[in-house]
């Protein structure tokens, strides 16, 4: 912010740790990842067309290559008796069933979202701002530092639940899970930040707003 050349930030201003409005020369610019047009194997495009026929609600359990070892088949047993379909990226193998959908990692994670419900993630930057592109709501399990930060940002908008902040507690993870994919109240919350989101813009239109506002002057 003392800079008076452009910064673009990653998170939107409802996720940031200030309240303080940003300088004119500071955009908050969503994702800065670029997205290249994605490339989908014949088994993930019948994994998708598999999730496409599961019934609802669908959560996706998306931690990472860090977490997802660990952590995932945490989530995966506890919701076990969950009424509607567990889709989970960082399996160690392809498994398909009537409820549960688990693969190493999704290449159109964009599909998937768009077939969900709720997320469940340690609220990573990027993960949760392309949750929130489609309007999802959250049940965060952060485990360090800023993810910790952005997941009580998410529940202070009304867009996330985080059921074990202190140690894992498989009967509030569940309940948290069918909460955030029953009440609509955190899909409202979701898709307020979804909104601001997309008036972002992008990085490229950021950057030429503030090249024509400095040509003109």
């Amino acid at each position: 912010h003392a800079s008076d050349r452009l910064i673009l930030l990653s998170l939107i201003p409802a996720l940031g740790n200030t309240s303080a409005p940003a300088p004119d020369h500071v955009r908050y610019v969503g994702s800065l990842f670029s997205k290249a047009h994605t490339v989908v194997s014949d088994e993930e495009r019948a994994l998708l067309e598999a999730l496409a026929r599961t019934p609802r609600p669908r959560v996706f359990v998306s931690l990472g290559t860090t977490y997802g070892s660990t952590l995932a088949p945490q989530c995966i047993e506890a919701l076990s008796g969950f009424a509607g379909t567990v889709v989970a990226s960082g399996s160690p193998a392809v498994r398909v069933d009537s409820r549960c959908i688990e693969a190493p990692f999704f290449a159109d994670v964009d599909a998937v979202l768009r077939a969900c419900d709720a997320v469940v993630t340690v609220c990573g930057g990027k993960t949760v701002m392309d949750v929130l592109a489609h309007g999802l709501p959250i049940v965060g399990l952060p485990r360090q530092g800023e993810q910790k930060e952005i997941a009580m940002a998410l529940q202070e908008q009304g867009a996330a639940i985080l059921p074990c902040l202190r140690k894992w507690d498989a009967d509030a993870f569940v309940s948290a899970v069918e909460t955030t994919c029953a009440d609509d109240g955190y899909r409202r919350a979701a898709a307020r930040l979804q909104a601001e989101v997309a008036s972002s813009g992008g990085a490229a239109q950021a950057v030429e707003e503030v090249l024509r506002a400095t040509a003109a002057h």
